[in-house]
């Protein structure tokens, strides 16, 4: 190809040359055909991978397509198969970004998960807390109530024992006094 489209294309930005790439792969892949100009890049994936033509595997067929294309872009053979591994670079790197951003977001997924649970595990351990205090607080009121019943009984049953007391003192002055009649009568008698 002539020298002014070759500079065309280095000099464009990545966007534009690689749209301008895009349009030349179509066009040149159905002018050519498969088995045209990207014959010396055939070549020297099968050298590289040890692979037919028809055993090639996808990423394989669009470098081969990709290298036909910088060749329709008027890039020589060599400059044509280091612009295609620097687009396998990219590749790689736009790879390697996209699970940095899986991974990113699975991690924020991950602490919202593990804020959530642990919310959910304060607010249980919250629950469970007050709820052991309000038992605690009933049993100690309870027993509370149950220790003022239960003096309130012995004090009642302490007070019926000294009435009793105070009548059995009443009845046995009572007797000695009667029995100290009797003998003055029978004496006297």
């Amino acid at each position: 190809m002539h020298a002014g489209r070759r500079h065309h294309v280095q000099d464009a930005p990545a966007g534009h040359a690689l749209r301008v790439l895009q349009l030349n792969v179509g066009a040149f892949s159905e002018a050519v055909g498969p088995c045209g100009a990207g014959g010396g890049y055939n070549r020297e994936m099968t050298k590289k991978r040890g692979a037919s033509g028809s055993e090639q595997s996808v990423t394989d067929q669009a470098e081969i397509e990709l290298f036909k294309g910088f060749r329709a872009a008027g890039l020589d053979e060599e400059r044509a198969m280091r612009s295609v591994q620097a687009v396998r670079v990219l590749a790689g790197h736009g790879i390697k970004e996209t699970l940095e951003v899986h991974q990113a977001k699975v991690a924020t997924r991950v602490d919202g998960v593990e804020t959530e649970l642990t919310a959910k595990i304060d607010g249980f351990e919250s629950n469970l807390t007050a709820k052991i205090d309000s038992f605690e607080s009933n049993l100690t009121a309870e027993i509370e109530g149950f220790r003022t019943d239960l003096k309130a009984e012995i004090a009642t049953l302490a007070a019926e024992v000294k009435a009793i007391r105070r009548e059995l003192t009443f009845f046995r002055w009572l007797f000695i006094i009667l029995i100290a009649l009797l003998t003055l009568v029978v004496a006297n008698g």
